[in-house]
């Protein structure tokens, strides 16, 4: 008689299986492309024809001094405005990297809460202006305590 062996079934374990005995894995990392680039190699007006959110961090990369790149954020909020929101996240993500570089985390708390307050591209000029206030406030103060340089997003 043939005896049935009870069998537990995970449908991922054959996909699993499958994905790892064929050879498109392979195929699949031999294929991985990136693209290298340098922020440097193009000039602000190819950058701003781009107008999408490599452009905008390029360009934005350029201004390390905090009043230069908020203004530059103000000249870009077209474009911002115009993300699809998948991407305006991931612009959140990076600006709060780009913002909080120099700064202490009691300065840092106040520019990510103003940051993450704000779901929609079209709110971007609202999100500009409370940031400038925060790094003025956050200037002014260090100014009152006696530092004289104020920190740069880069």
């Amino acid at each position: 008689m043939n005896e049935k062996k009870e069998q537990i079934y995970f449908p991922h374990d054959k996909a699993y299986k499958q994905l790892l005995s064929s050879k498109r894995i392979f195929i699949d990392l031999l294929h991985y492309k990136y693209l290298l680039t340098d922020i440097h190699g193009f000039d602000e007006q190819q950058l701003e024809e781009l107008s999408n959110l490599i452009g905008v961090i390029f360009l934005l990369e350029r201004k390390p001094e905090v009043h230069a790149f908020m203004k530059e954020m103000k000249r870009l909020a077209n474009v911002l405005e115009k993300l699809p929101t998948g991407l305006f996240r991931i612009f959140k993500h990076w600006i709060k990297i780009a913002t909080n570089r120099g700064l202490t985390d009691a300065c840092k708390y106040p520019v990510n809460e103003i940051i993450d307050q704000f779901t929609d591209p079209k709110e971007i000029r609202n999100m500009i202006c409370k940031l400038e206030k925060a790094f003025e406030k956050i200037e002014c103060d260090a100014e009152m305590k006696g530092i004289r340089q104020f920190p740069s997003p880069h």
